[in-house]
């Protein structure tokens, strides 16, 4: 396997940097900081993947990728704090490149981009000091002529989670493509709006904001504690403890067939389910199977949902910045229930949590919970740890709209893998493009063995497919 690094310095004043919106300095909002803080202690990246055949050279991906940070203010930050560390602000860095690494394989294997993906871009922060907030890989197949280039590609984006989910990563691999395809056929590149969006607190609907929107998150702060004292709900154990500092989230990849996806998407139309019901009630069960629980109980488990269509205005999945919140779900449990049981009181509780406004409530108690600086979050990271919504977490974007060619290129599997630092244990990435379902599990090293780790993906599965075999 041969690197290299395709990075060079350009000014702020030349190029298209100056001919699209430049980024402001602001301070972070509570979210921001939130996660800010979580990838010091351990990385929080958002990588977006796909497999690419066609005439991509590193000269075009290179061109390509600057143009897409030009297109987007977010992607010419870093942060800095003051002397303590705290105050974090955006600043411009624009005179420095998303980096991007170009890697050559004899031949590109379904596990090339698992194991890059598992051993380096989970592993590695993106340096926020020094931005931007995103890094770039192209792993390519080697040729038998020297003069001939590479045809199979996998592209990888990686993000940091202060300004991106699921969403941002894939959208922005997408328009990186678009973007290499126009300079491939010497088109003038178009280019959206690039827009100084205020971060998502900023959006929120009105009776979210100011005093009123107090009155939410304390009813929230009540209703969760009286599920920690009256339904007591159990969460994914650890295998042994590790120190915040020293947690690693590790990467297992699986597939469902277009068949398969297609199964279940009518037998949970028939039983009166979503599909994100049926894969969460799954894990649930997979959880409850491996831990052979034998007397009923509730298993937390958390969801990832999109806000980007309820703020005010809405925001497109072109544009950058992380856009979700977690909501917990304490799923009724005992031996034999049907999976299609739980999926309906999964789908009833996120029905009612969204109603009560929990995803812009659970926003405005960050202003008051987020830590101020790294020095000041060891007591956030034990809440987090023994009662935030992430400790299990199924995040789905569900049927992920995905061009399968875009000028001359063919794609295939795009999907997208989530960092966890120390927000959980156990989190399921899922999306569903050009048929197949992609579900990528990633869990934090040693507090989920690997052993304990395949065998949970290993009962997911078995029970998506009991779920096709049975009603309720």
């Amino acid at each position: 396997m041969q690197t290299k690094s395709l990075l060079k310095t350009r000014s702020r004043d030349s190029g298209l940097a100056a001919s699209c919106s430049r980024p402001q300095a602001r301070p972070l909002s509570p979210l921001e900081r939130w996660y800010w803080i979580w990838d010091q202690v351990s990385p929080l990246n958002v990588i977006a993947r796909a497999r690419v055949s066609g005439p991509l050279s590193p000269a075009l991906l290179r061109s390509a990728l600057d143009v897409l940070q030009d297109r987007h203010p977010l992607l010419q930050v870093s942060v800095e704090a003051d002397s303590r560390g705290r105050n974090p602000r955006f600043v411009p860095c624009t005179h420095r490149q998303i980096p991007l690494r170009v890697n050559t394989h004899e031949a590109l294997e379904e596990e090339t981009w698992q194991r890059e993906v598992d051993e380096t871009e989970l592993a590695l922060p993106i340096d926020a000091r020094e931005g931007p907030l995103a890094r770039a890989v192209v792993i390519s197949s080697s040729t038998l002529d020297p003069a001939e280039p590479p045809r199979e590609h996998e592209l990888l984006l990686t993000v940091s989670h202060v300004i991106a989910d699921g969403t941002t990563a894939l959208s922005l691999l997408e328009q990186w493509l678009e973007h290499a395809a126009q300079l491939h056929a010497g088109r003038a590149v178009q280019r959206g709006p690039a827009v100084n969006r205020p971060p998502p607190e900023g959006l929120l609907p009105p009776r979210f904001t100011g005093v009123r929107g107090l009155k939410p998150v304390a009813a929230m702060q009540a209703r969760a504690l009286a599920d920690a004292l009256l339904v007591r709900p159990r969460r994914l154990r650890a295998s042994e403890p590790v120190a915040f500092e020293a947690r690693r989230s590790r990467l297992i990849h699986r597939e469902l067939p277009s068949d398969v996806v297609d199964a279940l998407a009518r037998r949970c139309r028939k039983e009166g389910v979503s599909v994100h019901g049926a894969l969460t009630a799954a894990l649930v069960h997979a959880v409850a199977d491996e831990a052979r629980l034998e007397t009923p109980c509730s298993i937390t488990v958390g969801s990832p949902l999109d806000i980007r269509r309820d703020l005010k205005p809405c925001v497109g999945n072109d544009e950058v910045g992380a856009y979700v919140t977690t909501l917990p779900t304490h799923v009724p449990y005992k031996r034999g229930a049907s999976i299609y049981a739980s999926a309906r009181h999964i789908n009833r509780d996120l029905s009612v949590r969204k109603a009560r406004g929990e995803t812009f409530a659970s926003l405005r108690f960050l202003q008051f919970f987020a830590p101020r600086s790294l020095s000041e979050s060891g007591r956030a990271a034990k809440l987090v740890e023994s009662s935030g919504p992430g400790n299990l977490c199924v995040s789905n974007l569900g049927r992920f709209p995905f061009p399968e060619s875009i000028g001359p290129f063919r794609i295939t599997g795009p999907q997208f893998i989530a960092g966890i630092s120390v927000s959980g244990y156990f989190v399921a990435a899922i999306n569903t493009t050009h048929g197949i379902l992609n579900a990528n599990f990633t869990y934090i090293d040693r507090i989920i063995s690997r052993a304990r780790a395949d065998t949970l993906v290993t009962k997911w599965i078995e029970a998506v497919h009991r779920a096709l075999e049975t009603s309720d």
